[in-house]
């Protein structure tokens, strides 16, 4: 899965708090207070793995 394009379509205040969030569940409870819309595939690949390293700008 691309998380690029996740990614494009956050807003600079949503790509702020993405980068606070330390595991997929978090990011899920953010897309859910923040309205962002995920597809099935986005979702599944959250829960792959990967995820939180592909956050870009995010410090580990």
């Amino acid at each position: 899965m691309d998380f690029e394009k996740l990614f494009s379509n956050l807003t600079e205040d949503q790509m702020e708090k993405a980068k606070e969030c330390k595991t997929p569940e978090e990011f899920l409870e953010l897309a859910g207070a923040e309205g962002i819309d995920l597809t099935d595939e986005q979702m599944e690949a959250l829960s792959g793995g990967g995820f939180i390293s592909a956050i870009p700008g995010r410090l580990m």
